[in-house]
């Protein structure tokens, strides 16, 4: 039997592949610009001498700048992901909810950590009742989930 994906959870778990690609993207890009600063230092030691290999380390300005211009889009792309879910969540009313919501998936705590940090702030909730008020929130979630973008739900979950 197929299960079928909750659209909303899907939808709260991007942040986490967005927070992945963010990371990626800023080591490679800082590793763009450390291969642009190799290059540039090869030209400023060997000044204009060799003329082919001006035309080698052309076409790598060439392919460092194309791998600039793509990691900037992946990097825009998951930030817009992480604003969006973050927006999502403040919509949340309830300041519970939300809390538990933003810890587990915008922050990507695991439970024990969750629970921790309540601690820290005073909320000393069981592992039980952070489950069961997790359970709640996503409700909640689904409900607004729902509203908000009602073209990823099938017409049989409707009415």
């Amino acid at each position: 039997m197929e299960t079928k994906r909750d659209p909303t959870r899907a939808f709260l778990e991007t942040v986490r592949d967005a927070r992945l690609t963010l990371a990626r993207c800023r080591r490679k890009l800082q590793q763009a610009e450390d291969q642009c600063g190799q290059i540039t230092a090869k030209i400023d030691v060997a000044g204009v001498s060799g003329h082919n290999s001006g035309a080698q380390k052309d076409g790598q300005w060439a392919a460092l700048a194309d791998l600039r211009e793509l990691l900037a889009e992946q990097y825009s792309r998951a930030l817009r992901s992480e604003v969006e879910v973050e927006r999502f969540l403040s919509k949340i009313e309830d300041p519970n909810q939300r809390v538990i919501l933003r810890m587990r998936y915008a922050d990507c705590m695991r439970w024990p950590e969750v629970q921790e940090k309540l601690r820290e702030d005073g909320v000393y909730y069981s592992e039980r009742q952070i489950f069961r008020l997790h359970g709640e929130a996503l409700q909640t979630a689904r409900k607004l989930h729902r509203e908000l973008y009602p073209e990823q739900y099938g017409q049989e979950e409707e009415g």
